[in-house]
């Protein structure tokens, strides 16, 4: 829609020269449909990583008050919680990536939109 309004293309050839452009030359959609929607799982699964944690060592402390060994369930706890801050801090470090790609492209963007002809 938006090539057919700005350059008078019928609407059908637009779509053509759409699909043809995207067959060439962005054959990565998966990549593009991770990298737009992929950022909330990593923080779902460190949510949940973090919980299961939490429960470990809440079990774990509620064995050691009652004087039996709790060291595996503290052990499983650590291990759940690292796992899930790890995650977080994978997602936010993605997120810093998408952010710079993003900013790059509009920066590329507007110096091809304001670059002087030689």
């Amino acid at each position: 829609e938006i090539v057919s309004e700005r350059t008078g293309m019928p609407m059908d050839q637009a779509q053509l020269l759409v699909e043809t452009y995207c067959e060439e030359n962005a054959t990565h959609v998966p990549a593009y449909l991770r990298r737009e929607f992929g950022l909330f799982w990593p923080k779902v699964v460190a949510f949940v990583f973090a919980i299961a944690g939490t429960s470990a060592f809440w079990y774990g402390m509620g064995l050691q008050r009652a004087k039996k060994p709790a060291w595996l369930w503290l052990a499983i706890g650590t291990i759940l919680f690292g796992i899930g801050v790890f995650q977080w801090v994978r997602s936010l470090e993605s997120f810093q990536k998408r952010a710079l790609l993003k900013n790059e492209e509009k920066n590329a963007r507007l110096r091809a939109k304001y670059a002087k002809p030689h």
